[in-house]
């Protein structure tokens, strides 16, 4: 027993104090991403996570209104672009996880917050709605309007 507890105390007295600050340092970053997410998606009623490269999520430009720039273009990923389109949205917003420092992170944190780590991640009044094909299905069932009337997204 007593063989176990120098063995023990010879391995903490060899590790890096470096490696324990880094660890402490991660874990702080991956807080600070996370809280970064819940509060995009808690701060936007429509807010999407996507990738320019994703061959999922191929790029189109969409205008749509926008209370503050009467006009605005917004990149939306072809299914969510296909369907979202269809609405005039009072507000909305877009994060493409491969052009911002932490994107790989972002994923990370979105595959613990809807279990699924594939983009895009399409959030509607702060609940996950799913990806494109998910957003496309709720449109065709009749769903996605009434989703987005009652977060009142939906300009009139």
């Amino acid at each position: 027993m007593m063989l176990a507890v120098t063995t023990h105390r010879q391995f903490l007295s060899q590790v890096n104090h470096k490696s324990f600050r880094q660890l402490f340092q991660m874990s702080n970053k991956s807080s600070a991403v996370a809280d970064q997410v819940k509060t995009l998606i808690r701060e936007n009623t429509v807010m999407v996570f996507s990738k320019t490269a994703c061959p999922y999520c191929v790029k189109g430009n969409v205008i749509m209104d926008s209370p503050v720039t009467k006009i605005s273009q917004i990149l939306f990923p072809v299914l969510a672009k296909k369907v979202l389109s269809k609405y005039k949205l009072k507000s909305n917003k877009v994060i493409e996880l491969d052009q911002i420092d932490d994107g790989n992170s972002y994923q990370q944190v979105l595959g613990e917050i809807t279990s699924a780590r594939t983009v895009p991640r399409i959030f509607i009044a702060g609940k996950c709605i799913g990806g494109g094909d998910d957003t496309e299905a709720l449109d065709k069932k009749g769903e996605l309007e009434k989703i987005l009337k009652k977060a009142d997204a939906i300009q009139d």
